[in-house]
């Protein structure tokens, strides 16, 4: 990825501005954690290093976190710390990623203006899996199937998500679709019983639990199936070195970065 893919041609004013504002208070370092998801993300808290001539008043004020109420040029620290981590999020082409699953990282700002973003991105990942239930038949799929063969259904399609089911489908021995089990006297509580039990036979009973998933069970005089989707967490990271004149270069993930001891959080303004 270059720096024009990136859109970064001219020098990044907010972190020209934070360096200067660090520089004037003699903080070295400033590191930035945040997290988003939800459609909504921003900075949770910040961490700062004064540097070696800084005065006596700002190591206190960086060991205690209350550093980023202080003002410079009519601004408070805290906001130009906001300022620079959106300007550098953008650099890095990560606008958004509070969208969907969202996800996390952490900004390191330096006083010389740049910064070091380590990024990460949430995403689901499917896995499916398909059935045939083999086991004896508990006694809701047993009165499921004569209720079947009462009505004359061949089969019954059952969409469910995260909440249960939440659709069925139904084909007369004909093959023509007929009208929802759901509609049809007690067929839904039956419906959704014998599904909760092909469920745990086949080991899915804690599906919605954390991302959740979604599947189709298929109801037929002879058989069932269960077609099922599970949804996990998945991380994707990037890490890039953002200069104040807009350069923007992607570091390899096998980096190793410096660790640098720092003060305690400052809240996020």
């Amino acid at each position: 990825m270059s720096d024009m893919e990136l859109g970064q041609v001219e020098p990044i004013e907010e972190l020209v501005a934070l360096g200067e504002a660090m520089r004037k208070l003699g903080i070295e370092i400033i590191q930035t954690k945040y997290h988003g998801g939800g459609d909504e993300g921003g900075p949770e808290e910040s961490y700062c290093s004064a540097a070696e001539d800084a005065s006596d008043e700002v190591r206190q004020k960086c060991d205690d976190g209350t550093i980023e109420s202080e003002r410079i040029n009519d601004k408070v620290l805290g906001d130009l710390i906001f300022d620079a981590w959106d300007a550098a999020i953008s650099a890095a082409g990560h606008d958004g990623f509070g969208n969907d699953a969202g996800g996390r990282g952490e900004c390191t700002f330096n006083n010389d203006g740049s910064a070091y973003l380590e990024h990460v991105d949430y995403y689901t990942a499917p896995t499916e899996s398909a059935y045939t239930v083999s086991g004896p038949p508990t006694e809701s799929m047993t009165e499921l199937k004569e209720f079947m063969q009462q009505r004359g259904t061949a089969s019954i399609k059952l969409e469910y998500g995260n909440y249960g089911p939440c659709r069925a489908v139904c084909w007369d021995l004909s093959g023509n679709e007929v009208e929802g089990a759901k509609t049809a006297d007690d067929a839904w509580e039956l419906l959704k019983s014998a599904w909760d039990d092909v469920i745990k036979q086949c080991g899915h009973e804690s599906y919605h639990q954390e991302e959740g998933g979604f599947g189709v069970c298929t109801f037929s005089i002879t058989e069932i199936q269960l077609d099922h989707t599970d949804l996990f967490l998945e991380e994707d990271s990037s890490q890039f070195q953002i200069s104040a004149d807009g350069t923007v270069v992607p570091v390899g993930i096998d980096q190793e970065v410096e660790e640098i001891a720092v003060g305690p959080a400052m809240s996020a303004g």
